[in-house]
């Protein structure tokens, strides 16, 4: 929604997010309430691809998951991982 009405694509945002989770200006509960319901159903399932295909780089676990989700959602995902 933010995209839309500030007219930016969403990889632009999940971006700034990253960078904000990372410099600790946003917390792991901010992040988990930003996420879609239907990412946060998924997360179980793209945690379990990430420990059976690493999380060095996304494109294992996209593929292992059959490009079910985005690479924004993989990159969501894999700063949720307990």
């Amino acid at each position: 929604a933010i995209a839309r009405i500030r007219n930016l694509k969403e990889g632009t945002i999940i971006s700034h997010v990253l960078e904000l989770y990372g410099d600790g200006e946003i917390s792991r509960e901010v992040l988990e309430s930003i996420i879609s319901p239907s990412l946060s159903e998924a997360l179980p399932v793209i945690h379990a691809a990430f420990k059976k295909k690493g999380t060095e780089t996304l494109t294992p676990a996209f593929q292992f998951l059959k490009g079910k989700y985005s690479f924004d959602d993989l990159r969501l995902a894999r700063l949720l991982l307990p």
